[in-house]
């Protein structure tokens, strides 16, 4: 399992990585054509937009394994240990409880924007709400590892 995990986070990673690189080009070249060339291309807030939303929903997710998320810790670190993994398996059963609510109001967004299409692209809209409930359950799948293996004795 944790060798799935592993290719699904560098895969989350990769894809995220690509959408930021596309997303830079597709920055620099709407700027260029706009201002140097006077020529606004209809698809470029568009992608722009898309690529912005694979870059952070797959960050998102992919910083969930391994708590590269930013958390605000020094009043847990005051804690007695026994509490302080407590409070900390609350926090990340909160977390799941969220993770579970957004897949289920990703998926109806799916359903609910199927037959919309983009206004420049014409891209059914389901395609780009499909982010949501699948970056959600990657989130997921990488937050039950981690509860995993920190209820894991350690050597």
């Amino acid at each position: 399992m944790r060798r799935l995990l592993d290719i699904l986070e560098r895969g989350a990673v990769f894809v995220g990585a690509v959408a930021m690189a596309g997303l830079a080009v597709a920055v620099v070249a709407l700027v260029l054509l706009r201002y140097v060339f006077h020529v606004a291309p209809f698809w470029s807030e568009e992608v722009i937009r898309l690529f912005l939303l694979v870059a952070v929903f797959l960050g998102a997710a992919a910083s969930v394994r391994g708590r590269r998320h930013i958390r605000v810790e020094f009043l847990a670190d005051l804690l007695p240990d026994r509490l302080r993994r407590f409070w900390y398996l609350l926090l990340d059963l909160a977390a799941l409880a969220l993770f579970a609510l957004l897949v289920w109001l990703g998926i109806e967004a799916v359903e609910f924007n199927h037959a919309q299409r983009s206004v420049s692209l014409q891209m059914r809209l389901s395609y780009v709400m499909w982010l949501v409930p699948a970056c959600f359950v990657l989130a997921a799948l990488f937050l039950v590892e981690e509860i995993v293996r920190r209820r894991e004795p350690r050597p």
